[in-house]
Formats: structure tokens, C-alpha cells, sequence
């Protein structure tokens, strides 16, 4: 059968190179030969005339866009611009069109956060401006918590800046092993921050309208829950760092390198967890200093001087790991001390025996 002039999938001739008779192909229209070109001529000309319909219908699109455009007070050297900017290979953006995607990913997040909150209005909270009112306690309370976090995070990036300069005398594969498993770090970490997000709100809630037993009860069900996904997390890490590091390298070095390295900092992951929880909930509390000050402790106090030290006395970048370790711990009992403290301070106590 034929469809459109062209012949159905079943009945296209297929012919070896060796089979083909350029006689017949001209001269005998029931050979083999002679179907086949002709077969081959319908082809290019559907493959033509497709893709000249593509290009009308392209140029179609281009010009409604930019009578929108045009409609919306845009001149033609914008839209132009647009248009040169829409049509470019995504592989020539480089560095460039990775900011490119952060800022779109950001906008896009943004919109979608707008939309929920205040078209959907799905939030439990409803915005009123016309209500907003200037709090100076209010406003006090926000930076009282807000400065110390910012400052922990400047922190943290300036640890790793230091880290990766130290990590840099030893080899450029010691930083790239360090850099993969910060980002594996991430993955793992999903989880409890999600976790220690929901207990800042839900504590923060519990502890203005002193339900100190629902309060307690909760944190102990966060923390307990968080270390339990934790320990299954590093028991998939540890177990399997020799499949997952490949993912990401094909340097032996840098795996061998990696692979030392999650092996030793997973099995302090626990803690990690508890010291973010006892941080969140302290934030919780209006206190945002425990944060400022484990983070203090932990990268500047410890895990940069010692990582020097080693370097500087000869140690393997192994031991550069151990110092992560040590100031993890005792980052780790210094957040779960501050939070002992406040539960003291505000006479926090309460009946868990439905925990």
C-alpha cells in the first residue's frame, strides 16, 4: 500500500551495496534497483519539504513572539537580543551559562514560592500587608538569630577556602577527592536538614505557647529519627564508596584518596546530625550565638589549625581527616551542652512517656 506517496514501512526495499544495478535503477522500473532510488528521491524530498514547513513554521512562531514583544514596549534591539540569546548552543555558555541556570533556578523557585503563598494561598499563614506593622523587638529578634547564621556560613566558606589551600600542598587529587565528597556530604544530608528545618518551626511554635511536654517529646523524636536515617545512610556509604566515587572519576588517585576520606568522615555523621538539630533548636529558642560558636570551634578553632599542623609536621593528608573528626565531636557535645543549657534556662520540662 501506499500513503502519501510513500511506501508503508513493510514494503521499503532495502538493498546491499553489491546488489544495486545503476542500468537497472534508470531503465527498469520492476527491478529492485529502480524502486530502491526512487524510494531514495521520495525521501529527500519529504526530508525537504519537512524541514522547510519546520523553518515556516519556526519563522511563524519568531514573528508572533515579536509582535508580543513588541506589544509589551520591547524595541527591536531587546528583542533581537532575545532572540540571539534563545537561538545559541547551550554548549557555549560555559562557566557563563552555569549562572546563567543558578539565577533562572533562583527566579523560577521564587515564583513558585509567590504563587503558593500569596494566588494559591496553600500556606496555613495568610499575608496581609495592609497588617504589617515596624516591630523594633520584632526586627531585634530576627537579627538576633539572622547575624550569627550569616556569619556561621561565611564561616564554613572560608574554612573550605583554607581547607582546599592546605589540601593543595598535598596534591590537586587530594581537593578533588575532598570536593566529591562534600557533595556526596550533601545527599546525605538532605534528610536531616529537612528534619532540623521542621523541628526550628515546629519547637519555635511549642515553646511560644509553652507546651514544654509536646516540645520535648518532639525534639526527642527529631533527633532519634534523624540519627537513625543517618546510621542507614552510613551503612550505604561505607559499604558501597568503592561503586559510588567511580561515578563521579575515572583518576585512580582521586579515588583512592576519596574513598579514605568518606570512609573516615561518614562514621562521625551521626553526630553531625545531632549538632544540627541542637543548633536549629536553640535558633528555636530566639538564641542564635550556639550556632556562631560551634561553627567558630569547629572550623577555625580546630579543624583548620590542626589540618596546618599536620601539614606542616609531615602527617599524610589522612590525618587532615582526623582533624575534621575530632572537631565534628566536639562541635557535636558543644551544641547538645547549649541546648541542656537553654532547656534549664526555660524550665523546659515535660512528661515523655508517649515517646
Amino acid at each position: 500500500m501506499v500513503q502519501g506517496g510513500q511506501p508503508t514501512q513493510s514494503e521499503r526495499v532495502s538493498l546491499d551495496k553489491d546488489e544495486f544495478d545503476p542500468w537497472e535503477a534508470y531503465n527498469d522500473p520492476a527491478s529492485k534497483s529502480y524502486k530502491f532510488r526512487q524510494q531514495e528521491l521520495d525521501d529527500s524530498i519529504n526530508n525537504a519539504v519537512q524541514g522547510q514547513m519546520a523553518g515556516v513554521q519556526k519563522q511563524v512562531g519568531m514573528s508572533e513572539l515579536k509582535s508580543q514583544l513588541q506589544a509589551k514596549g520591547l524595541n527591536d534591539q531587546e528583542i533581537n537580543s532575545f532572540f540571539e540569546f534563545a537561538n545559541k548552543n547551550p554548549a557555549e555558555y560555559g562557566v557563563d551559562g552555569a549562572a546563567i541556570a543558578t539565577v533562572l533556578s533562583q527566579v523560577i523557585m521564587l515564583a513558585m514560592y509567590f504563587t503558593v503563598i500569596f494566588v494559591m494561598k496553600k500556606t496555613f499563614i495568610s499575608f496581609n500587608f495592609s497588617y504589617f506593622r515596624y516591630t523594633p523587638d520584632i526586627l531585634s529578634m530576627i537579627f538576633k538569630i539572622g547575624i550569627p547564621s550569616s556569619l556561621s556560613m561565611l564561616i564554613m566558606s572560608f574554612g573550605q577556602a583554607v581547607l582546599n589551600k592546605i589540601l593543595i600542598n598535598y596534591s590537586s587529587e587530594s581537593v578533588a577527592a575532598y570536593q566529591i565528597v562534600s557533595r556526596i556530604d550533601m545527599l546525605l544530608f538532605m534528610p536531616c536538614l529537612g528534619i532540623a528545618i521542621a523541628l526550628t518551626t515546629i519547637v519555635g511554635m511549642f515553646f511560644g505557647a509553652k507546651e514544654f511536654s509536646k516540645l520535648v517529646w518532639v525534639v526527642k523524636y527529631g533527633i532519634s529519627r534523624a540519627v537513625i536515617i543517618t546510621i542507614v545512610n552510613v551503612a550505604i556509604l561505607f559499604l558501597s564508596a568503592e561503586m559510588i566515587l567511580p561515578i563521579f572519576t575515572s583518576n585512580q588517585e582521586v579515588l583512592s584518596v576519596g574513598i579514605t576520606y568518606l570512609k573516615i568522615i561518614v562514621l562521625v555523621y551521626p553526630a553531625v546530625a545531632i549538632s544540627v538539630i541542637c543548633a536549629r533548636i536553640c535558633q528555636a529558642f530566639g538564641e542564635g550565638m550556639p550556632l556562631l560558636v560551634v561553627t567558630t570551634v569547629r572550623v577555625l578553632v580546630i579543624t583548620a589549625p590542626l589540618a596546618l599542623y599536620f601539614y606542616q609536621t609531615g602527617k599524610p593528608v589522612v590525618w587532615v581527616w582526623y582533624s575534621q573528626v575530632l572537631a565534628i565531636v566536639i562541635a557535636t557535645a558543644i551544641s547538645f551542652l547549649f541546648l541542656q543549657h537553654y532547656f534549664k534556662k526555660f524550665h523546659i520540662v515535660g512528661d515523655t512517656s508517649n515517646s
